[in-house]
């Protein structure tokens, strides 16, 4: 009896672990085909958009080992900005700060500089995070579907990655070694 109860208590968790790994994965599926149903347009006209930029600028790889040993802060938006964003200041000239787009004008109102400045989202309202501040000094790092607008201000470097791309474009960007 012992050892059928231990049995029966021992499996039962891993059955319903499995059950609840299994609901996870359909439900980050269920996310992600929902996002391309959403974005896929905008996607691919913000792609066709930023086509000459994209050829004109380098790949994230213009990165790889360039950095080597450098201590780096990377830097989100929230109440943890406001808490330590004095702190900030005295790490500036000490290690590369990476800020995201929400973070910077609150970055650059404390005079801080970050290196470089990572955008995701491929929608235009996130132009707002760029408006009226300087971007000089700074690179930008983007994908090839951020929204135009954000190219269009941005008075800085840009290194784009390409996360979101179809295949079509993959084997263009591939042959002219922008990946």
């Amino acid at each position: 009896d012992k050892h059928v109860t231990g049995v029966q208590t021992c499996a039962l968790p891993i059955y319903f672990v499995t059950l609840f790994l299994m609901n996870e994965e359909r439900h980050i599926q269920e996310v992600k085909s929902a996002t391309s149903l959403r974005f896929n347009d905008l996607w691919q006209q913000n792609f066709q958009a930023n086509r000459n930029a994209i050829q004109k600028n380098p790949g994230v790889v213009a990165l790889a080992r360039k950095f080597k040993e450098v201590p780096a802060i990377i830097v989100g938006a929230g109440p943890s900005l406001d808490k330590n964003i004095n702190l900030l200041g005295r790490a500036q000239g000490h290690s590369m700060i990476l800020a995201s787009d929400a973070s910077l004008k609150p970055l650059l109102l404390q005079g801080i500089i970050p290196s470089m400045v990572i955008s995701l989202d491929p929608q235009e309202e996130i132009a707002k995070f760029f408006q009226g501040v300087s971007h000089r000094g700074m690179t930008l790092i983007a994908p090839s579907i951020i929204h135009p607008r954000v190219l269009d201000l941005w008075e800085g470097n840009v290194i784009f990655f390409h996360k979101h791309r179809s295949e079509e474009h993959t084997s263009e960007l591939q042959s002219r070694a922008y990946l």
